[in-house]
């Protein structure tokens, strides 16, 4: 139960990150986003979770698509300070696209990571 949480919560804080890039967007605010490894879900997955997930297959696939989701971002943002939502709305589209892509890549792994989890406790005992 405790590993489900985390991914939901985890989920959630996409989701959250993922909006509010698009509310600034929206805004055009220039605003600062962290990088995947920076977030409480790149702190979790270079730590306690490599050492409770690092076994399951679906673990070390998570990091090109959560990154993905940041780098995405953060390259919309890099674009801002050089100049207006509108003069950069093919890239940006992009890479809200990719960004969406990425994120439903992600969130599959997080519940693949529960299956295979499941599973190798099923093992053991």
């Amino acid at each position: 139960m405790k590993n489900k949480n985390f991914i939901v919560l985890a989920k959630i804080d996409h989701i959250l990150f993922k909006a509010d890039a698009l509310e600034n967007v929206q805004k055009n605010n220039n605003k600062a986003f962290e990088t995947h490894d920076s977030c409480r879900f790149g702190q979790w997955y270079n730590s306690d979770g490599k050492s409770q997930f690092g076994h399951a297959p679906s673990f070390d696939k998570m990091i090109v698509p959560h990154a993905m989701v940041h780098n995405s971002v953060i390259d919309t943002f890099e674009l801002l300070k050089n100049g207006s939502v509108n003069a950069f709305e093919d890239e940006i589209k992009n890479n809200f696209i990719n960004m969406e892509k990425s994120s439903k890549v992600l969130f599959e792994l997080m519940d693949n990571i529960l299956a295979e989890e499941a599973n190798y406790a099923s093992k053991q005992s």
